[in-house]
């Protein structure tokens, strides 16, 4: 089971879980569970239990909370599972469900998420010495302490970045959209156990100059993305999440996302992780 953790080509991963990621759902959708689960028993003894979740339903939060509940009451420690007063229909009354999304919407989410490509995918492991490292050098005098979220997703931007450029001249802006839990954001907060989709995408731009590459710094990028995610608490923003302005400020933010892929012609894009 170990040699799983030593595994090169990380898509033999997805051999442990009931469907593929980002699986498309066609024809039915009633073929597909909204989760899923398979057991996979080694030759050492060794037990692993993967899970495939529909998005429909929940994010990244609320997938943490159901697992962690889960582990929880199988080692019998009642006081850190998810009691029965859940959070069911908080979020949903907060931000009410739209079915009817315009088709150019969904095109752009088709192309993102469903269509065809060659994807690579990587892991890399840094430890609490080399992040502790990299903190440091991201720090500056407008995010005097940041996350080790933000200073890993900058400092991969970077090099992504970089290694996109190699062999060639060009210098074409990039793009992190980096999701954002709202729960704590939101005022009055919802309780981190509120089940939905409650996040939203903190999109950082960096458009560079004519300066030398060994110039573009950690704490530039660091900049750029903190001043993102800052926007996300701003009460007004937040208050046109709500009710049916939700909808159109939703609509807004896809329409500037679109314009901004299509002027800027971006060469990279990275959807990142959860940050709380």
């Amino acid at each position: 089971m170990f040699e799983l953790f030593e595994l090169q080509e990380i898509e033999l991963l997805n051999r442990f879980v009931p469907f593929h990621p980002f699986r498309k759902e066609t024809g039915s959708p009633d073929l597909l569970p909204l989760i899923a689960f398979q057991v996979s028993v080694f030759a050492c003894g060794g037990i692993s239990i993967g899970v495939s979740l529909s998005h429909k339903i929940l994010d990244a939060q609320t997938a943490n909370i159901f697992l962690k509940s889960w582990a929880s009451v199988f080692r019998r420690d009642h006081e850190e599972a998810i009691q029965s007063n859940l959070n069911l229909c908080q979020a949903s009354s907060t931000f009410p469900a739209s079915d009817n999304l315009p088709q150019k919407y969904l095109s752009f989410m088709e192309s993102t998420w469903f269509e065809e490509k060659k994807y690579v995918t990587r892991r890399f492991v840094f430890d609490a010495k080399a992040i502790a490292t990299l903190r440091e050098k991201a720090k500056s005098e407008l995010v005097p302490n940041p996350t080790r979220v933000e200073t890993l997703t900058c400092f991969l931007w970077k090099h992504a970045t970089f290694a996109s450029r190699h062999g060639g001249t060009s210098r074409r802006a990039s793009v992190v959209a980096h999701a954002a839990n709202l729960r704590r954001r939101l005022k009055p907060p919802m309780p981190d156990d509120a089940i939905g989709n409650l996040f939203w995408w903190a999109t950082a731009v960096y458009n560079p100059t004519d300066k030398a590459e060994t110039t573009d710094d950690l704490w530039d990028l660091l900049k750029i993305l903190h001043e993102s995610l800052n926007g996300l608490d701003h009460d007004h923003f937040l208050d046109t999440l709500r009710g049916e302005e939700g909808r159109r400020a939703i609509f807004e933010y896809l329409d500037q996302l679109l314009e901004g892929m299509d002027s800027l012609d971006p060469h990279q894009k990275f959807m990142r992780s959860l940050a709380g």
